[in-house]
Formats: C-alpha cells, sequence, structure tokens
C-alpha cells in the first residue's frame, strides 16, 4: 500500500467535449444558412464557443493533475490547487455507496469536508482495496450503503 499513486481518468470527460467542438461549429453554420444571424448574434455564439473551449481545456489540465494516494498511513489528494492530507485522525467515516448501475462511490468525511472517489480513479479495483486495508488497518468506521433508484 506504500506509495501507491491512483490518477484521474479525464477520458470520460473530453471526448463528449471534443464532440461538442467538432458538431457546434457544424449546427451553428446550418442555422446561419437556414435564419441569417444579425452580427451581434454571430459575435454573442462565437463568444459562446471560444468560452466553451477555454474552460474545457481548464477543466482538462485540471484533471490531468488529480490524483490520490495512500503512503505513511495518510491519504493524500493532489491536484493544481494543492495538495491535501488526511490522517486516520482527521477522518470520521468512510461510506461506500453501491449503486443501482453495480458502480461504486466511496465518500470519506471528516469534520468539515467530504471527499469523494469515483471509478473515474485509475485503477479503481484497487483503490477500493487500498481504501477498505486503509481503513481496516487505522480502525476507522466503513459502511456500505446500496442506493436505490
Amino acid at each position: 500500500m506504500e506509495g501507491d499513486r491512483y490518477v484521474y481518468r479525464i477520458r470520460p470527460l473530453v471526448i463528449p467535449g471534443l464532440v461538442f467542438m467538432a458538431v457546434y461549429p457544424l449546427i451553428t453554420g446550418l442555422i446561419y444558412l437556414v435564419t441569417r444571424f444579425s452580427a451581434v448574434e454571430v459575435y454573442l455564439l462565437t463568444g459562446i464557443y471560444i468560452v466553451t473551449i477555454i474552460c474545457f481545456f481548464g477543466f482538462w489540465i485540471f484533471g490531468r493533475s488529480k490524483s490520490v494516494g495512500f503512503t505513511n498511513h495518510e491519504i493524500v489528494f493532489q491536484s493544481l490547487m494543492g495538495s491535501r492530507v488526511l490522517e486516520p485522525s482527521d477522518i470520521k467515516k468512510v461510506v461506500v455507496f453501491l449503486m443501482p448501475n453495480g458502480k461504486e462511490v466511496a465518500q470519506i468525511r471528516t469534520s468539515d469536508n467530504s471527499y469523494y472517489l469515483s471509478d473515474l480513479y485509475f485503477p479503481f479495483p484497487e483503490l477500493m482495496s487500498d481504501l477498505e486495508n486503509f481503513a481496516r488497518e487505522n480502525n476507522l468506521k466503513l459502511v456500505e450503503v446500496a442506493k436505490t433508484a
């Protein structure tokens, strides 16, 4: 368990963004051919597209920097925003939600924040077993909840 790092997978987030960047100009162009936008509308739609692309690349850069790891009886969350170290004394409870679609989401509760781990972290099965081992080794309360629709 020492030094294991789990990185955030951004492919599930990137694919829809790339599709939007390809489809938006096509749809806007088709609508323009039918309705003939005014100059203000063209500038507005172009501005929306540019702002969306900038936000998309910001999310992509931020997502690439996210990771979680287990070291020396600590859980370390890292991103461009810095790192947050959770010691066993900081953690009140670890809750694992079993979703109806078969997916799991783990919630790590502290006194002032909650941290979530989902299958967007790779490799997720190893992450969940490391989290369960961490909870067991440090005598943390581990609760499994089955969510229904």
